[in-house]
């Protein structure tokens, strides 16, 4: 176990309290020194979950003073460095200082002072530089440092659960041809057109970089299903379709063959992930123009791969192997947790947990999807009703989603609702996510959407804003949830046009009575605009990450025990 060494020194100390839900980590109050010590203002730190502002090598060690305190009355004290307002870490004490307890909740103490001697204490590991990135000037894009900046930004925030996110190389077919008839310029002058029209049509909310030449790259963020990839480059694709105008007036038909490569392992390096597209693009770009093809494919193209991985998931599926996990959501106005989201996972031998993006499409193939619904929907059935009965007062909600595949199995729904018909609790307290939908009225998902909503669930409508059919399933079913774009989310701060669209999608949501949670939330600055925007509940990771029961049980009760007084 790793020793933690505590100061005692108070010497040129001068200290601010801040008080600290135990349950969420979220500041609940500071003093006013707050300021002259780190630069925020006491509502900055509004809703922020003061483990962000650490320095990601000293969590561990703040954690690890918290569980002390928690478990044997220790009041730690430890050196740290901490974010500032002018994005520098800096050093500085923090001390646990003890607990109190509101009519809602637990709360933790936390005194924390400036070391004197900032120079001399801080060293060049504490300098944090200012990041900029080249302009390619023939598109007015990043290039690919700028990227990888941003795939390992993201990274460093999800961890182990980096999955949601897709890499997608684009490039210009027969651009030697078109080169040749326009010369540099004029093939020069038909990439930045090019490069205007993806801008416009992702909207600032993906990055997209200039990789070279003909080449562009795209990180898409939020990928929870094979059908949102395939979205996008079916946008990408069809923005082309209108021929490119030419310097000298001709008319330049322009297509493009797209890589693409899932992030399913947090190991995987920017370039690893350059390399899985760039490999998938060769691949589409021997089939011929405007293809599109997947790493995955790629790597499971063998028959023995793909035998080896359907019978992982068969006996997964068969064996009751699956992990649920539960994510929590809080609520914005009462600053606790207000429902929880169940996440399927499937342990992989070789590479742990992974995604259900990546095993759902096998499952639907080896016809396990519906026992894979019945095992995810008895977990988090269960685990609702526990928390039903042991905490009355929090009338958690439970999100549960159904795939587009999922929604396409009849006997996936009816196994649902047969397992809702065995439970007590008010079916409006359960929210199945919808995703990436086919709208056609004659189809099984519409059919699906349909027998859902006459049962009385509630029904959430995921990734809001990534696309028409989340506007259009307004038209066709009762919607009571909206969960905002999480590529939205991740820009708020950054891209004022993301600022107006999720402004326009909350008073679209509210005024017609569904409430609106913004989901993938990394920052405490999210937060703060989110509030502004009368966004009404929140989840990410900045919040909690997917956990297992027994931690949310962990939580649920320290709520409970604080509303009885104890």
């Amino acid at each position: 176990m790793t020793s933690v060494s505590y100061l005692n020194s108070e010497v040129g100390m001068a200290w601010t309290r801040l008080i600290i839900s135990f349950s969420s980590g979220m500041v609940a109050s500071c003093t006013p020194e707050i300021t002259s010590i780190t630069g925020y203002g006491q509502s900055d730190l509004e809703m922020v979950n003061f483990i962000s502002l650490i320095h990601p090598e000293d969590q561990f060690l703040y954690a690890q003073v918290v569980d002390d305190f928690w478990s044997s009355g220790v009041l730690g004290e430890i050196s740290i460095r901490l974010l500032d307002a002018s994005s520098e870490y800096r050093e500085m004490v923090l001390r646990v200082a003890g607990r109190s307890q509101t009519d809602e909740e637990l709360q933790i103490m936390i005194d924390i002072a400036l070391l004197q001697d900032q120079d001399d204490l801080l060293g060049p590991r504490d300098a944090q530089p200012m990041v900029s990135f080249e302009i390619q000037s023939v598109t007015g894009l990043y290039g690919l440092d700028y990227l990888f900046y941003e795939y390992e930004r993201i990274q460093s925030v999800v961890g182990v659960e980096v999955g949601g996110l897709a890499l997608l190389v684009i490039d210009i077919d027969r651009f030697a041809i078109i080169q040749s008839a326009l010369g540099v310029s004029g093939s020069n002058s038909v990439l930045g057109v090019v490069a205007h029209r993806f801008e416009d049509a992702l909207g600032g909310v993906f990055p997209l970089v200039h990789i070279e030449k003909d080449r562009f790259g795209l990180l898409c963020i939020g990928i929870t299903e094979v059908a949102q990839v395939e979205m996008v480059t079916r946008t990408l694709r069809s923005i082309l379709d209108t021929p490119v105008v030419a310097p000298d007036g001709e008319e330049v038909v322009v297509t493009a063959c797209v890589g693409v490569t899932i992030v399913t392992n947090s190991d995987f390096s920017g370039q690893d992930l350059l390399s899985q597209a760039m490999a998938a693009r060769d691949r589409a770009k021997a089939r011929g123009a405007s293809k599109v093809e997947y790493y995955s494919d790629l790597r499971s193209s063998s028959a023995t791969d793909r035998r080896s991985f359907e019978n992982i998931v068969r006996r997964a599926i068969d064996s009751s192997e699956l992990v649920v996990l539960f994510q929590p959501i809080i609520s914005l106005e009462h600053r606790r947790i207000c429902g929880v989201e169940a996440l399927v996972r499937m342990h992989h031998p070789e590479r742990g947990l992974i995604s259900p993006i990546e095993f759902i499409p096998v499952a639907k193939e080896i016809g396990r999807l519906p026992r894979l619904g019945t095992q995810v929907g008895a977990a988090a059935l269960s685990a609702l009703t526990s928390w039903s009965q042991l905490y009355p007062d929090q009338l958690l909600t439970m999100g549960i989603n159904l795939s587009g595949d999922e929604l396409d199995e009849p006997d996936v729904v009816e196994a649902l609702i047969s397992q809702l018909d065995n439970v007590t609790i008010a079916k409006d307290r359960i929210f199945i996510e919808l995703g990436a939908l086919d709208l056609d009225p004659k189809s099984r998902s519409h059919a699906s959407i349909e027998r859902l909503s006459e049962y009385g669930v509630s029904l959430s409508v995921d990734e809001f804003g990534a696309g028409i059919s989340a506007l259009g399933i307004f038209s066709r079913y009762p919607v009571s949830q909206v969960k905002i774009d999480r590529s939205l989310v991740l820009s708020l701060g950054e891209n004022e046009r993301s600022y107006r669209v999720m402004g326009g999608l909350v008073k679209l949501a509210h005024s017609l009575d569904a409430e609106v949670v913004g989901i993938g939330v990394e920052r405490a600055e999210q937060i703060r605009i989110m509030r502004a925007l009368e966004i009404d509940k929140v989840q990410g990771y900045h919040i909690g990450q997917p956990v297992e029961k027994e931690q949310i049980d962990t939580q649920l009760e320290l709520l409970s025990a604080s509303h009885e007084g104890l």
